[in-house]
């Protein structure tokens, strides 16, 4: 049954157009004005839906007696009439009558609808609102009107404020407190009749805006503004404020966020983050504007600097190798890039003996000297505002410094094989060695890591030479070199050989570590006397099997010292030989600061084993051998040295450490 009934009702509704047409609908809602005394024809009425073509009808009032319908050559509806005075009102009122459209539909449809339409006398105020006045400003405003004919009396219907006057068209005075004013005024032309207005005005007392506390902007780039507001206080006016802005850095806005409460100031807000490269040298010179929502809008306009600077790029770690320590150096100069310079540099935990030097505004090297490889935290802070701050650890990698031990040759016999292997210390291993002014016949060897002179001089070759010896290290970076000169006596060969000194070098020494060392002798005639000139305090010689033994716990500062030893042999007339040997002491770790022309850290006391295997000869008998060896090896015994990751010198090798 519902589909027959939905059958027969679809063909009736397309029929009379309202399926397709929908709801008969009056669009127009307000009339265009009209004027007293005026023929009058309004914009064409507008209807929607149903089925046109429309017809329209209008019905008058006591407000509107004077309105009709009329259809215009082009088949609009429109509203014509001459518009009056309202029955029984002496002045013109706003209009308000019904009109009635009805469609072609079958059956019709019909709507009716209220529609308004402004009537005045062509004599009307010239202002929709007065603008607002502020407390404690002088007010003034002319209220003119439009229209009318001759002399224009404006005249106060109720009682004015008590601070407001009308003088003429013109309000003025100077409220004292806020507050919302309303009172009528009435306006009367010259015309003859006398065309007569009047309106009930309502007049806002507000406060003055209060805009203060601007200040400058500033940030980096990359990051969020480290100013969050640009004005600090904004307050009275009426609410809800706004803020605009030209020429701010890119990704930045400002914003006056709510809520709004009468008497509680408000912020103007940075929001936003600089975007990258929007660093500049100079700063962005914004253009603001505050506004409030009074009438007319109190608008405080004003400028501020935005900084925006480069963010600071620090490396987490700087390193500066190849310092030898104990000895004066001077890093390449570095330099910092990102900020804004110029940067100021805090160490924390930095040696007292070494110095910072600030060579410019973006770049500082470090000098001084060091006993050890040493680290330290660097705070550097740039001109920013507020300061980009950060640290960078500082890594000094000091190296031992390089040292030739060998300090005599002992005396070639001509025709006589000859060996003395050349003894470094300090630095990185293995060695490499120069020579330069060998007699003929001997000649630099070099052995694994061992080097050495070895051969044998002719006869031809008698005479003295200066030998001057040049090692240099194996150092990835910050290579090191020494050099020294020795004498080299190549004598005639003879049955008795002269008494000479065959130990070539004494192994450095460690304040507050023990310490021994031998000296030997050849040649000439046994029993040998010694004596000696120049030990570090704490340091003491004794005779054991006609060798020089120096033993004893090195006491004071870092030194290089000057030892001279001298044997006397028991033949007549009696020999002797003299060697002044270079003594490098070492501070040890509980030792004072050494200073930095005298310092060396080289090989510890463990190595002075090394002396006897490289340098010394430890045959002999009795006694005197056993005690010698025991001594050495309770030194050994006292003190494990490690080098991790360095390899080992002729001394480590020789006496297998």
């Amino acid at each position: 049954m519902a589909r027959i009934m939905l059958a027969a009702i679809v063909p009736m509704l397309c029929a009379c157009g309202l399926w397709a047409q929908g709801a008969l609908t009056i669009e127009t809602t307000e009339l265009d004005p009209a004027v007293i005394g005026v023929p009058y024809t309004s914009s064409p009425l507008q209807a929607s839906g149903g089925s046109a073509p429309y017809t329209w009808t209008a019905m008058p009032n006591l407000f509107a007696p004077w309105v009709a319908v009329d259809v215009t050559p082009s088949g609009d509806s429109v509203i014509v009439g001459a518009p009056s005075k309202p029955l029984l009102l002496s002045v013109p009122a706003d209009a308000f009558f019904e009109v009635t459209v009805t469609d072609n539909s079958v059956p019709p449809l019909t709507v009716s609808k209220t529609i308004f339409v402004s009537v005045s006398e062509g004599f009307t105020f010239g202002f929709d609102a007065l603008p607002d006045a502020i407390v404690a400003e002088p007010y003034s405003f002319d209220i003119a009107t439009e229209g009318g004919v001759g002399g224009i009396t404006f005249t106060p219907v109720s009682v004015l404020p008590p601070w407001l006057t009308l003088s003429g068209s013109t309000l003025s005075g100077t409220p004292a407190t806020v507050k919302t004013e309303s009172f009528i005024i009435k306006v009367v032309d010259s015309s003859t009749p006398p065309k007569t207005i009047q309106a009930n005005i309502s007049l806002k007392v507000i406060k003055k805006l209060v805009v203060t506390g601007v200040d400058e902007l500033f940030g980096v780039e990359g990051e969020a503004p480290s100013s969050t507001k640009l004005v600090t206080k904004i307050l009275w006016g009426v609410t809800p404020y706004s803020v605009e802005a030209t020429n701010l850095p890119p990704g930045i806005s400002l914003d006056i966020p709510g809520p709004y409460v009468y008497g509680e100031s408000k912020s103007v807000v940075v929001l936003g983050t600089l975007e990258e490269g929007s660093a500049s040298p100079t700063p962005y010179k914004v253009s603001c504007t505050v506004s409030d929502s009074s009438n007319p809008p109190q608008v405080f306009a004003f400028k501020a600097d935005f900084f925006v600077y480069d963010k600071l790029e620090l490396p987490a770690t700087i390193e500066f190798p190849g310092i030898v320590q104990n000895q004066f150096f001077a890093t390449d100069p570095y330099s910092l890039t990102g900020g804004t310079a110029p940067f100021t540099f805090a160490p924390s935990g930095m040696p007292p003996s070494i110095k910072l030097v600030q060579d410019d505004d973006t770049t500082f090297h470090f000098q001084g000297t060091v006993d050890s490889s040493v680290s330290f935290d660097l705070v550097v802070s740039d001109s920013s505002k507020p300061a980009q701050k950060g640290t960078i650890v500082v890594a000094i990698d000091a190296y031992d410094k390089l040292l030739i031990l060998t300090s005599t040759l002992p005396t070639i016999g001509a025709g006589q094989a000859y060996e003395v292997e050349l003894v470094g210390a300090g630095g990185t291993a293995p060695y490499f060695w120069q020579t330069e002014g060998l007699p003929a016949g001997i000649e630099l060897v070099q052995d694994a890591d061992q080097w050495k002179l070895a051969g044998v001089a002719s006869d031809a070759a008698i005479g003295a030479y200066a030998v001057s010896l040049t090692v240099t290290d194996s150092a990835d970076d910050g290579v090191q070199s020494a050099q020294t000169k020795l004498a080299l006596i190549v004598s005639e060969a003879s049955e008795t050989s002269p008494l000479t000194m065959i130990t070539t070098f004494l192994p450095p020494a460690t304040t507050g570590e023990p310490y021994v060392a031998m000296v030997e002798a050849s040649g000439g005639a046994k029993p040998y006397e010694w004596s000696v000139i120049g030990l570090p305090e704490g340091i003491e010689s004794y005779v054991e099997d006609d060798r020089l033994i120096v033993a004893g716990t090195p006491e004071g500062e870092a030194a290089t010292l000057y030892v001279k030893v001298t044997a006397r042999d028991a033949s007549n007339p009696q020999q002797f030989a003299d060697v002044t040997y270079t003594l490098f002491v070492k501070a040890g770790e509980d030792a004072p600061e050494v200073p930095s022309d005298t310092g060396f850290t080289a090989a510890p006391a463990d190595v002075l084993l090394g002396a006897a295997a490289a340098g010394c000869s430890l045959a002999g008998d009795g006694v005197g051998h056993c005690v010698l060896v025991a001594l050495l090896a309770l030194v050994a015994g006292m003190r494990v040295f490690k080098r991790l990751g360095r390899t080992r010198t002729a001394f480590e090798r020789a006496c297998c450490l």
